[in-house]
């Protein structure tokens, strides 16, 4: 569903200064198992409470690889929503959360890159 609504989206915007999307794989079927969100069985309704409706790590997930995706592609910038209302009523904490999200992945992807197996795999010779 979030696929198809984000289609709709670039496909409403200028179409010169919109690049196509890039759809990576995650699969997360070795760590959800059994859970709703693989099986398709017992879905929450639009009426169940936002437990019932949670993804342990999901954003997590998501940041993780399309983080790294970025830094090896030169894309600067991750757009995404996470709570936008709470954000307004604690914006303080909605910033101070954001910078230590940013530090977090800035420094997982340079440890990450200076791992000798990625480093040959890149053909990188320096640092």
């Amino acid at each position: 569903v979030e696929l198809r609504y984000l289609k709709r989206f670039l496909a409403s915007l200028p179409a010169p200064k919109v690049k196509p999307l890039i759809v990576l794989d995650l699969p997360v079927a070795d760590i959800y198992g059994a859970h709703w969100s693989m099986t398709g069985q017992d879905v929450p309704d639009d009426d169940s409470p936002d437990e019932a409706v949670y993804l342990p790590g999901r954003n997590l997930l998501l940041l993780a690889k399309s983080s790294v995706w970025c830094a090896l592609n030169g894309v600067a910038t991750i757009a995404l929503g996470l709570g936008i209302l709470t954000a307004l009523f604690h914006f303080h904490v909605f910033l101070l959360f954001w910078r230590a999200i940013i530090v977090g992945i800035n420094l997982w992807i340079v440890l990450y890159l200076l791992k000798p197996h990625v480093k040959l795999a890149f053909g990188a010779t320096g640092f």
